[in-house]
């Protein structure tokens, strides 16, 4: 059993069951063999070529389904209603596929509307045959669930036998986190106050972001480091957004987990044990 689930940029849905009666799915074509492009160089006069690197392609899906029930009327509105769900103007939306108790998930955008065949072998009365086809811009599936580290910047070692609202000298925390991907995977950094120049490295690439920037208790700061959507946000009590890219030391970068396990450490200049960042992901496949 299998199950299929599309949804738009407005959060409208449809969902597609390799058993269901009303929408049946029948076939689902793009979960493996994603194309990659193989860069290589070559030397006058040398044999073959050397190779410097592979980059995947973006990933197409084909989506085969049929639409059943009695009445005429209701069935000329779910094909109304799958035609408005897979509306190209909405841009990309977010497919689900659920199989052997799994689920991977995947942005799409599709690629034209819903196509139903006239055919007597597509429409007869009470079913309806119909295709649509998708262009995922990152051709990677990925796990629903978020995975998400916390880490305090500030652990109390020691303690002063005064009151003191600030502690410098304590080691930062640190963890392991394993990537269970068969990619890189972007993490998405937030970063809660009191803290000052907060510091997020990972150990295993040597790569790190620094911010230049003393945080209160109720600021927080959002850095995602998604090629496809790079931000670094300070998000106020109200919601609202603020870009502050020139936050960043300039020697920062946009690090990735790499597959297998990552080291990843967390200091600042100053702070409390209430100054906390939180590490999250979501591990990134090149077939399911």
């Amino acid at each position: 059993m299998s199950k299929l689930t599309f949804t738009n940029a407005k959060g409208e849905y449809v969902t597609f069951d390799s058993t269901g009666e009303s929408y049946r799915l029948i076939s689902l074509d793009g979960t493996g063999g994603a194309e990659a492009d193989v860069q290589t160089q070559k030397a006058p006069f040398q044999d073959g070529a050397t190779y410097v690197d592979s980059s995947m392609n973006t990933r197409p899906i084909a989506i085969e389904f049929v639409l059943r029930n009695r009445d005429p009327a209701a069935l000329a509105g779910m094909r109304r209603l799958v035609s408005r769900v897979f509306n190209p103007k909405l841009g990309v939306g977010t497919l689900r596929y659920e199989f052997d108790g799994f689920a991977k998930e995947l942005e799409a955008a599709p690629e034209s509307s819903p196509f139903f065949p006239m055919g007597s072998d597509s429409r007869v009365p009470g079913i309806q045959r119909a295709t649509v086809d998708l262009l995922a811009p990152s051709p990677y599936w990925t796990d629903p669930q978020t995975q998400s580290r916390p880490l305090t910047a500030f652990v109390e070692a020691f303690t002063f036998p005064f009151e003191f609202g600030v502690m410098f000298g304590s080691e930062g925390d640190h963890v392991t986190i394993d990537n269970e991907g068969d990619v890189d995977a972007p993490v998405l950094i937030q970063i809660h106050g009191p803290v000052t120049n907060p510091r997020i490295e990972n150990a295993t690439t040597g790569e790190f972001i620094l911010v230049n920037r003393a945080f209160n208790a109720d600021e927080t700061l959002e850095i995602d480091t998604n090629p496809r959507r790079k931000r670094v946000e300070s998000v106020n009590a109200d919601g609202s957004r603020t870009n502050v890219f020139n936050w960043l030391d300039l020697d920062s970068t946009f690090w990735r987990l790499v597959p297998g396990e990552n080291e990843i450490k967390y200091s600042a200049y100053a702070g409390t044990s209430e100054g906390t960042v939180t590490v999250s992901y979501h591990n990134h496949y090149v077939g399911i």
